[in-house]
Parts: C-alpha cells; structure tokens; sequence
C-alpha cells in the first residue's frame, strides 16, 4: 500500500543517522483511501492490533507526504505505475509534488522493466556520489553513465 511505503519512509527519517534524498515508489495500484485502511484493518486483527505493533493509527498517503515534506522538503519521489493502471494520476501526482518523475513500468516485457529501474536507480546513486564531490561538474557522473549505456548498450 501506497501510504505505509511513505510510512516507512518517515520512520526512516525519524530514526536514520544518514540523510534520505531519494525514495523510488512502485505499485500497482492506486493508494488506499482512508476508510479503505480502516476497513482492511478490522478486516485483519483490527485497529488494536495494527496500533499496537509499531505501525501506528490508520493514515493516508497524503498525511504521510505532507510529513515528508514538513520533515525534509528535500526528498525526491520518482514513481512507478505498473502499466494500465489506475495508479498513474496520483503516482504522477507525488513525483510532480516532490520534484521526482513518474514512468509507466511495462512488466510484460521484462527486460525493459528491468533497464528502466536500473536506469532510474543508478542515475540516482551516481547523482547522490557526483553532488558529495566538488571537483566534479554537476551531472557529470550520470552522463558518463548514460553514454555508457548508448555505447555499449
């Protein structure tokens, strides 16, 4: 569910000793409304039992944002919506309100699937090496990537 991936993300803030800048959200389908997660819950051990193993009272993925935000407005989202889905609008929604991107992601073809998470992680980790370095241009790691990835394919 979309709103406990953003849970454990503020949980993350709260008790990391090292900065979170990007998060990368994938689902199939769109974030539970908060009846939803109320339902499910007494449908499942009901609200005690949630409370009462560390995850908390039922929340919605716009509470969990709005906290991100409000914790480190820093945060990148890049998010994606498995093709076809209903997901796509409020996936859309949390990357363009994080500065993040949103891609539609094709499991049918799974070696796209594959080059198209790679592509987005190692971008992200090569930006977050290249931003520590000072010597080096901005984005200079990640176009040597994607050259790279064009030459050799």
């Amino acid at each position: 569910a979309v709103e406990m991936g953003l849970w454990y993300v503020n949980k993350e803030i709260e008790c990391n000793d090292s900065p979170i800048d990007k998060v990368i959200l994938i689902g199939d389908k769109p974030p539970n409304t908060l009846d939803e997660v109320i339902n499910r819950r007494q449908e499942h051990h009901g609200e005690e039992y949630w409370i009462n193993n560390k995850i908390g009272p039922a929340t919605t993925y716009l509470e969990q944002l709005e906290l991100i935000k409000q914790k480190n407005n820093k945060i990148v989202i890049n998010t994606f919506y498995l093709n076809g889905n209903k997901a796509e609008k409020v996936f859309s929604e949390i990357a363009q309100n994080t500065g993040g991107e949103c891609k539609s992601l094709d499991v049918s073809n799974v070696s796209d699937a594959a080059k198209c998470l790679l592509e987005n992680t190692v971008s992200n980790i090569l930006e977050a090496i290249n931003n520590k370095k000072e010597d080096l241009e901005k984005g200079h790691l990640v176009n040597v990537y994607r050259k790279m990835l064009i030459t050799y394919g």
